[in-house]
Order: C-alpha cells, then structure tokens, then sequence
C-alpha cells in the first residue's frame, strides 16, 4: 500500500487519474489543490458509460481516449476495491492504487499518538456526533433482533454524503460485521482528535465495541481537522430538535432516547 509521502511525489510528478468521484474522490482532489498537487491530475474515472457527453473532467473507463500511462488512484470505500481493479485490468491501465486507507493523514497529518489505550464508554460519552452513534448503536441492535428500525435509517443516513446504492452496500458490509464478529475483530486503530470528542474512521467498530461492553478501545490520537468537522456537522451531528424534524415520530423518539443514554454512557 502506498505511503502518504510517496503519493505525494507520485502526484507531483506523473499524470493520475482518480477513479471514483463521490465523497472519497472529492475529498482527494481538493487535498490535492491545498497542496499543489492537482497540475498532473487528468480527471475522474467512473464506472460504466457518462450519458452527459458535457460534463466536465468525468471519464467512463471504458472511454477509450484515457492516458493508459497514468496511474490510477481508487477513491473509494472497501467494497468497491475489487470490482474497480478488474475494470481498470481489462480496459489496459498496469498502475493503480488504492489510497482510502491514507486519506486521514493527507486529511488530518500524522497522528500525534498511536494505540492510546481509552475506555470505551468515556469514549462514546465525549462524542460530539452522538446522532450518528445512536443511529450506529441502533444498527447494531435491529441486528441482534430488538428494533426495526436501525438499518433503514444508517442507511438514510449515509446517503445524505453518497448515493442511496452505496449507502446500502455499506450499510449490509456493516451488518454482515456485526453477524461475524468474534473472527479476530479488531478495536484498534480508532482515528479521534486530542480532545476525544469527534471520531472520523471508526465510528463503526468503537459502537461495536460498547454495544458488546468491550471495556477498551486502541485510538490513534490526531489534531483536529475542523473545517471537516464541520462539513460532517449536518449529516452526522444532528440535534434531537433537528431529528423530530427529519424522523418520523417513532424513530425519533427511540433515536433520540439512545442519544440521552450514549451521553451518560461513561456513568453506567
């Protein structure tokens, strides 16, 4: 796996395509502009064909006008890794890399701390994001056969940031992890700020472990990248006024009950 450092030269220096132009692929070229690494960047790849021959910097990669010479970066989430490596094979590209793993460090820098060892329920009580942890704690429970309710709104949820498809496919990898845990499932590795108050990877395995009363958690501890925060604030850290606005009735009132005891998590 490529190296942050690496990517950077590589992007300094040879033409790249970046495959996937949602919120992973965005996130990408605009760190690529901050730093001055977008003069070699020749546009985003897709899977299958474009209907709207106008838009711009947009390419299906089966267009047959793309620089096979370039590398390709692949923006996206884990799921999606194989089916791209076997689409850019067989049209001809020989490079490509699959750089989310170190989107945070080109996102946040390197982190201050690693394996900090953090109890798992001082940790959720700290969460700004406590919508977000709720609607996770709630997946994890209509998995385990208590509600009927969690799924359809993670999924909901995360296609506020993405397309409803991709939304689903996350939402199953999720559930599938929670029908499988137990296989080596790891705790380690939870990127949060200083302050421990905003997790931005690994939202999903710390309320894994709470919801099963692992009693710790491994961070990786980073300075904060506020502006990200930020972005994230209206998807992810909604208020329980802002949840009666957006749930029906009933998915509110059970959302935002688990909201109040995630706060009080570190109390029980």
């Amino acid at each position: 796996m490529i190296g942050v450092e690496e990517l950077k030269s590589t992007c300094l220096q040879e033409k790249y395509y970046i495959y996937g132009n949602g919120n992973v692929g965005t996130r990408l070229l605009k760190c690529f502009r901050e730093f001055g690494y977008d003069k070699c960047f020749l546009g985003f790849i897709v899977s299958g064909y474009i209907e709207d021959s106008s838009t711009e910097n947009v390419y299906s990669v089966f267009d047959i006008s793309l620089d096979k010479g370039a590398i390709v970066l692949i923006a996206v989430h884990d799921i999606y890794v194989d089916e791209i490596v076997e689409n850019i094979k067989k049209v001809g590209f020989k490079r490509w890399e699959w750089i989310y793993p170190v989107m945070f460090e080109l996102e946040h820098g390197i982190p201050e701390k690693t394996d900090v060892q953090v109890s798992v329920k001082l940790l959720v009580s700290k969460m700004d994001f406590v919508y977000m942890l709720a609607v996770y704690f709630l997946t994890i429970d209509e998995v385990c056969g208590n509600n009927t309710i969690g799924i359809r709104c993670h999924e909901r949820m995360l296609s506020q940031e993405t397309n409803m498809i991709t939304a689903q496919k996350r939402t199953k990898a999720f559930c599938d992890s929670i029908k499988e845990r137990g296989n080596n499932h790891s705790y380690s590795h939870i990127k949060v700020n200083q302050d421990m108050n905003y997790c931005f990877d690994g939202n999903h395995r710390m309320m894994t472990a709470y919801y099963f009363k692992e009693r710790f958690v491994f961070c990786d501890l980073y300075r904060a990248n506020e502006a990200r925060k930020s972005a994230m604030r209206p998807i992810f850290g909604k208020t329980e006024k802002e949840v009666f606005e957006t749930h029906a009735e009933g998915e509110a009132i059970l959302i935002t009950n688990t909201m109040r005891k995630l706060k009080k998590a570190n109390d029980e």
